[in-house]
């Protein structure tokens, strides 16, 4: 494990990345030039933890948009339709500038069981289909209410 010889302790599996001595990319401030795909934290399961609206703010906000997460988990904190806007709203860059893709390797996500409903699944598949340049091969949308109005999102979103 080529982890093991940095003298650090080991995190789980699932909160590990690729660790170098650079500079950091994980905050969202000036550091869009150093993105890479295999650097830094690359995957992230926080399900079950019930996180708040504002606690998911919190966490996006400290990944950053230039993190180069591939897969993130976060099934069973039940954010409802106002945290999938929230979500959205971070992986459209609202509030920031447009030129680089905000999480640009995310490819990978799991939302299983938070309650989304038709709304929140709305909102979700619009925002996940206009992502310019980001290809997500893995959306988990299980236990989370979907009715007819939902489906139909999906299917004109992002199966076309």
């Amino acid at each position: 494990d080529d982890d093991a010889s940095i003298g650090e302790p080991k995190a789980p599996t699932s909160m590990r990345g690729r660790r170098s001595s650079g500079p950091s990319n994980m905050g969202g401030g000036g550091n869009s030039g150093r993105c890479r795909k295999d650097y830094g934290l690359q995957v992230l399961h926080i399900g079950s933890a019930s996180l708040s609206s504002d606690s998911l703010y919190q966490l996006l906000s400290g990944l950053g948009q230039h993190c180069p997460l591939r897969e993130l988990n976060i099934s069973s904190n039940h954010i409802g339709p106002s945290g999938a806007t929230l979500l959205v709203d971070f992986l459209e860059g609202k509030g920031t500038s447009k030129n680089q893709p905000v999480m640009p390797f995310l490819d990978r996500l799991d939302l299983s069981n938070n309650s989304l409903g038709n709304d929140g699944t709305a909102k979700l598949t619009r925002g996940i289909s206009k992502r310019i340049k980001v290809n997500l091969v893995d959306l988990r949308l299980s236990s989370n209410e979907i009715g007819a109005g939902g489906i139909e999102t999906i299917m004109n979103k992002l199966l076309q």
